[in-house]
């Protein structure tokens, strides 16, 4: 396992912390692959495994978030980062709701 994060060494100093990811959920997954893509080669490893630590998007629940902001640009931010997310799904929900008003 890799070293703890500065941010896990603080929730053990006081377990009743709550750290807050102050952006969307949905921006994580691109914030962490640019990190990682200016990591030096031989700190990739253990930054990958602290940050999916920090925040895993497949298991929220066992990070070390424990809450998350967002407002309308951060929104826009998110759905314009993941378009192989976001088209399919709005393709989807106009084919399953033809008469649905806008």
């Amino acid at each position: 396992m890799a070293r703890k994060s500065v941010v896990e060494r603080l929730v053990e100093l006081n377990p009743e912390t709550e750290i807050w990811w102050d952006s969307s959920p949905l921006v994580y997954y691109n914030w962490k692959k640019k990190m990682l893509d200016k990591a030096a080669p031989g700190d990739r490893a253990e930054s990958e495994e602290q940050l999916t630590h920090f925040f895993n998007e497949s298991d929220p629940a066992s990070g070390l978030v424990r809450g998350v902001t967002t407002n309308p640009p951060l929104s826009l931010q998110a759905i314009e980062g993941r378009p192989d997310i976001w088209i399919p799904w709005v393709d989807k929900l106009i084919k399953d709701n033809p008469y649905a008003d806008v």
